[in-house]
């Protein structure tokens, strides 16, 4: 709770450069800042004034729409509001048609003469990896839980490729890291190339680990386009020595056996183990893990 003047805090809030919102305790919006206005989020919001308009309702429409963190974030509005507390912290995944959205929600409760207002703040959180400019494993995390829901929502398939650089470490001990660099921005550049719909998703998830989300993709086309991507790498040739030409494995699986049932661990898990019998088989190959008998087994086990 913060004994503030609701005017000084919205002056606060106004001199802010993130996007930042006032509202009054029954969640009705007294005040959006300039940054909320020009964020990329509210783009598609409609076009009445933002003040006047209930954030709680807008929450819980889209909630109803399958967006659990607008859910989350409604509730926890609530609860600060009616039962007080120090403040609510949630973070938020938006997808748009062009774009994923990572953003750190705060809000404040302040009191001042009697009256109770909540103060705000979407923090833009880091979103894409420095070095190659794909999404953050973060932003992964969040939008294979959003673009899961989605698919079990519309019935539609699912796949995860997770892909590993083989020999790396060797390429940096030869030939320096900044040639090691060089060949991860160019696998970035690749996958990103192959990820281009709004329903998919590149992202750097390890040092030289990547994954690729891809919507309404079955297993069979995803395995295709692994395979695309592992020929396309080792045709690259960006480190010197015939010996260590790029190229990486990749591990492919997807929630067709059962999307309705299957959690992001799971389809992470059978993808990294798809993956580990990848490298074990000599690299430079796709391992599909509903083709390996035991590994659909688990998969089809844990969904019962």
């Amino acid at each position: 709770m913060l004994p503030l003047d609701p005017q000084l805090f919205r002056l606060f809030l106004e001199s802010l450069e993130a996007p930042a919102l006032l509202l009054d305790a029954r969640g009705e919006i007294l005040f959006a800042n300039p940054a909320w206005h020009l964020s990329p989020r509210v783009s598609s919001a409609p076009d009445q004034p933002w003040p006047g308009q209930n954030y709680l309702t807008l929450l819980n429409a889209a909630a109803g729409g399958g967006d659990r963190s607008a859910g989350a974030t409604a509730e926890g509005l609530r609860r600060l509001a009616e039962e007080g507390g120090e403040g609510f912290s949630q973070d938020y995944f938006s997808k748009g048609p062009e774009a994923h959205d990572y953003y750190h929600l705060k809000a404040w409760r302040i009191e001042y003469a009697g009256q109770v207002v909540l103060g705000v703040l979407h923090s833009p959180q880091l979103q894409h990896d420095a070095l190659t400019g794909l999404a953050t494993r973060q932003l992964f995390a969040l939008s294979l839980s959003a673009e899961l829901g989605r698919a079990r929502r519309q019935k539609q398939p699912l796949s995860l490729l997770m892909l590993n650089t083989d020999h790396l470490r060797t390429i940096n001990e030869l030939h320096g890291t900044r040639i090691g660099d060089e060949c991860l921005i160019a696998i970035a550049a690749l996958l990103r190339e192959h990820a281009r719909r709004p329903t998919d998703l590149a992202a750097r998830y390890g040092g030289d680990e990547f994954v690729v989300l891809l919507g309404d993709t079955p297993g069979t086309e995803a395995r295709r386009i692994a395979e695309a991507m592992r020929a396309e790498i080792e045709d690259l040739h960006i480190a010197a020595g015939p010996q260590y030409l790029l190229s990486v494995s990749i591990g492919v699986a997807d929630g067709t056996p059962g999307l309705r049932h299957i959690s992001e661990a799971m389809l992470l898990e059978a993808a990294e183990v798809a993956l580990y019998r990848a490298r074990r088989r000599g690299q430079n190959r796709v391992v599909w893990a509903q083709t390996e008998p035991d590994l659909l087994s688990a998969l089809l086990k844990g969904l019962s």
